[in-house]
């Protein structure tokens, strides 16, 4: 299973991102069971608050590289689709009714910057490292630069958006 929720007796439920084996890496599949999940926690009067973290070594990588290999020989329609299941699972945890917390470790990168800008509170290991890498491979973050602006500012936004270079965590 590409992700694990699991709710505690105090209406903790913990979402571990869960393909250790691609830095946790999302694609489409698991952005889609995941933005469903988050719909149901919304509407759940147990679940008092969400954690997420990362199984293994990183807790996000971002796009799945194959994923986005797969999608540069598709159409603008599938494209287009992709972008829109990106958008919405970041729309759904940021507006996500419930208190969020990331728990980040190792790799930060791409869209796991994203949902370190989507929760409420974002903390991070020693070891943690942050960057808006899919530029230096000619791919806007432009999914996730609004929750970036909100989260650092439209200045730190452009700069690490524009230049990909990694941050520790501050």
């Amino acid at each position: 299973m590409s992700f694990l929720l699991a709710t505690d007796g105090r209406g903790i439920a913990t979402l571990t991102l869960n393909r250790p084996e691609v830095a946790n890496a999302y694609d489409e599949d698991m952005l889609r069971a995941m933005t469903g999940a988050l719909e149901k926690l919304a509407c759940d009067d147990a679940v008092r608050a969400l954690v997420i973290r990362g199984a293994g070594k990183h807790f996000q990588a971002g796009a799945d590289i194959n994923w986005l290999n797969r999608l540069s020989r598709q159409g603008p329609e599938e494209n287009y689709t992709a972008s829109i299941v990106t958008v919405r699972f970041s729309k759904t945890l940021n507006e996500l009714p419930k208190p969020t917390v990331a728990m980040i470790h190792g790799a930060c990168f791409g869209g796991g910057v994203g949902i370190a800008c989507c929760v409420d509170v974002a903390l991070a290991t020693p070891d943690a490292l942050f960057a808006i890498s899919e530029v230096r491979h000619g791919i806007a973050p432009t999914p996730i630069s609004t929750h970036m602006v909100n989260a650092i500012g439209l200045r730190q936004t452009r700069r690490y958006a524009l230049t990909g270079e990694r941050l520790p965590p501050a």
